[in-house]
This record gives C-alpha cells, sequence and structure tokens, in this order.
C-alpha cells in the first residue's frame, strides 16, 4: 500500500544507552543456539560470494531452506460479532493478558484505514511488531511475550472524529530478543520470503534488518549495535534522510529498567488486521504508552461502528 506523504522534518540523531549486559536477555535453548551458530557459519563460507547489494546477503542461506508452506494467513476485516466468536472459540475469555496502544495511522477519504511508520507491519502474511512501542516491548522478557495479546487502536483524533477503531489484534507467536535470532529463526524455518518482505533496507514500511555482509561473525555478540544490520533505506518511518539515526533505537532500545524491546511476530491463525473502520472502542480517549487488560474486558470496550452495520 501506498505510504502517506510525510511532512518534511529536521534531521534527528538518537542517543542510546549500549551498557547493558548480554546476560540480561533470555537464554537461547540448545536448539535454538545451535540455529544460530548454523546462521553464522552459513553466513561466514558465503562471504566471499556476496555481491555488494545488501539485500543479497542471504542469498546462499536461501536457496537451502525451501520456504514453508503456509495456508493460513493474516485474518482481514472480520465484523464485531465474528470476531468475538473466534475468540470464544479460541477460549481467550479468561484473563489473558491483552497489551493496548495507538497505532500511527492514516484515514482515507473513503474511510480506508491506511499504515503510517514502521509498525506493526502486516507484509509477508505475518502481523510483526519490531519497530515501534518500545516501552511496551520492553516491559517483558522475549520468553514471556508468547501468549499474550496485543491490540493497536487509531489514535484519538480529529482524523478519526474523535473515535478509536481498531487496526490489528494478535496473539503472540513468536518472540526474540534481537534482529539476529529474528532473521535466523525466520530464515531457517523456510520464511525467507517473509524477511525479504519486512525487509526495512528494501522498504519504508519495513521492521527487519538484514546483518550487513562482513558482519556475521560478529552478529552474536553485537546483535544490539545498529552497525551490524544494513541501515533502512531513505524515506524508511526512522531513516528519513541520510543523516537520521532514528532508526538506532529500534536495534539498541534499552528501558529504564535494563530491559531490551522483544520483537514479536503474530500466530497468523489468531492475527487479525482491519483496513476498515468496522469495530471501535465504546470510550475513545487519550492513551499514552499502553494498557494491559483481559480479552474479557477488551471485548466489554468493543462494538460494531456504524460502518459495519
Amino acid at each position: 500500500m501506498t505510504q502517506p506523504a510525510r511532512p518534511a522534518r529536521a534531521s534527528r540523531r538518537v542517543r542510546v544507552n549500549r551498557s547493558i549486559d548480554a546476560s540480561q536477555s533470555c537464554p537461547l535453548d540448545s536448539n535454538a543456539s545451535k540455529t544460530l551458530n548454523a546462521f553464522d557459519a552459513s553466513h561466514a563460507s558465503n562471504a566471499r560470494y556476496l555481491p555488494s547489494d545488501p539485500l543479497r546477503v542471504d542469498a546462499g542461506v536461501f536457496e537451502w531452506h525451501a520456504s514453508r508452506p503456509r495456508t493460513v494467513e493474516i485474518h482481514y476485516d472480520l465484523e464485531f460479532d465474528a470476531l468475538a466468536a473466534r475468540l470464544g472459540a479460541h477460549g481467550a475469555r479468561r484473563a489473558d493478558d491483552v497489551f493496548v496502544h495507538v497505532v500511527n495511522a492514516s484515514a482515507s477519504a473513503g474511510g480506508v484505514l491506511g499504515p503510517q511508520g514502521a509498525g506493526p507491519n502486516f507484509d509477508g502474511g505475518l502481523i510483526s511488531l519490531c519497530a515501534c512501542n518500545h516501552g511496551m516491548r520492553a516491559s517483558l522478557d522475549a520468553c514471556d511475550w508468547p501468549g499474550r495479546w496485543v491490540a493497536g487502536f487509531t489514535t484519538y483524533s480529529g482524523m478519526f472524529g474523535h473515535q478509536q477503531y481498531l487496526r490489528y489484534l494478535m496473539r503472540v507467536g513468536e518472540a526474540y530478543a534481537s534482529q539476529h535470532e529474528l532473521v535466523s529463526a525466520l530464515v531457517h524455518s523456510g520464511r525467507a520470503d517473509v524477511v525479504d518482505a519486512k525487509d526495512a533496507s528494501r522498504h519504508a514500511s519495513g521492521d527487519v534488518w538484514r546483518i550487513k555482509p562482513g558482519s556475521a561473525s560478529d552478529a552474536a555478540t553485537g546483535r544490539w549495535r545498529a552497525t551490524t544490520y544494513c541501515r533502512p533505506v531513505i524515506g524508511h518511518a526512522h531513516r528519513e534522510d541520510v543523516d537520521d539515526e532514528t532508526w538506532h533505537k529500534d536495534i539498541e532500545y534499552v528501558d529504564q529498567h535494563g530491559r531490551r524491546a522483544a520483537l514479536l511476530v503474530g500466530d497468523p491463525r489468531w492475527s487479525f488486521v482491519w483496513n476498515q473502520p468496522f469495530i471501535c472502542k465504546t470510550d475513545p480517549g487519550p492513551l499514552r504508552g499502553h494498557r494491559r487488560v483481559s480479552v474479557t474486558a477488551l471485548l466489554k470496550h468493543l462494538r460494531a461502528s456504524a460502518v459495519a452495520t
């Protein structure tokens, strides 16, 4: 989808605390460690064949891992009753955690909800949340995110008539501590096409970062350094010009408690996106940061909008 024009503004440079110790992240199990080691080795063995184009860094790896068949895709534009029925069938009316936040979204003259920014990203048949809401994602360690839910609403503004519409809802299926681990897992599970679809060095709305050529051997130790990764394309939501280093925060963010922002991937069986304003809140209002509620509480505060009736 074409991105709306962004107003010009001055370049920004972001200073990020880099003193966090790697031991504070969730430890990798033996299988995950083997996967990462194999990923590093495959990168190193193919490094001499790699062209200067950073988009082809993983070309040799992709040839060895066929894409995994995926028959389940994101569910789009469900009406309220259908959503409630699906969540009820899932048994999600118990006190599951739902992290509620506001997403940057635009509204067209026809009422269509359009994306703006780099998160969440709906490309590649998966919802990913890897480049926005750093504070919310850092509220749990990566190993504690799977099974939680995340809901994103449009902002409370005149653009939407001071109403808040549900933009997406997902049950977190996977969570990773760094871009290195995220890309490794996607490639080695046959989902290299997902990496390509979400690649920030190609797409202005991308939220996945590839490792730079020649940096594969340092990826495990430098996985939280922006210099390990390819820079986003100019015009990216977090890199508006050549001097803009806002994207460094997406790699290096550390909250006041010393926690990193986990990278979240939705389970496609329980991933829902709305391009139409079909579902809205019963109590719209400004929201700073995020809130944490149960699925039951979330459903009580949702209703079908006039568009869907």
